[in-house]
């Protein structure tokens, strides 16, 4: 069985109305996966 992590995430820029931390549960692999989708992104 894979280990599973928490992680904290925002539903907003900090101190915006209406955003809120949401923990959820994910595998090594998708929190590898999800910051290379970001960095991606971001490096267009």
């Amino acid at each position: 069985m894979e280990t599973t992590y928490l992680t904290k995430m925002s539903t907003g820029k900090q101190g915006s109305p209406g955003n809120q931390i949401i923990e959820r549960r994910h595998t090594r692999h998708e929190i590898i996966s999800r910051a290379k989708e970001l960095l991606a992104k971001e490096l267009g």
